[in-house]
């Protein structure tokens, strides 16, 4: 799954917040340890705003929860 970011908030522990190609946000939980995310997964976020408190998670947590992150070149050229 292609994602723009993966967030983790100080609000809702045990869960990361992703923000999908479309830029809607969605979340799911991080209990059940790491697997590959699908759609079935993920609950809707009707309102997410990222702010500086909330990281942004490493690079590697990505290939743990089988998360493609969207290189920024690549996100352009489809606008």
């Amino acid at each position: 799954m292609k994602v723009n970011q993966l967030y983790e908030t100080p609000l809702l522990p045990r869960h990361y917040i992703i923000e999908l190609e479309d830029g809607s946000f969605k979340m799911f939980s991080m209990y059940g340890g790491t697997r590959k995310i699908t759609e079935k997964d993920l609950i809707p976020v009707r309102y997410y705003k990222p702010q500086k408190e909330h990281a942004k998670v490493s690079e590697y947590l990505y290939e743990l929860y089988g998360l493609e992150k969207i290189k920024k070149e690549e996100s352009q050229n489809e606008i």
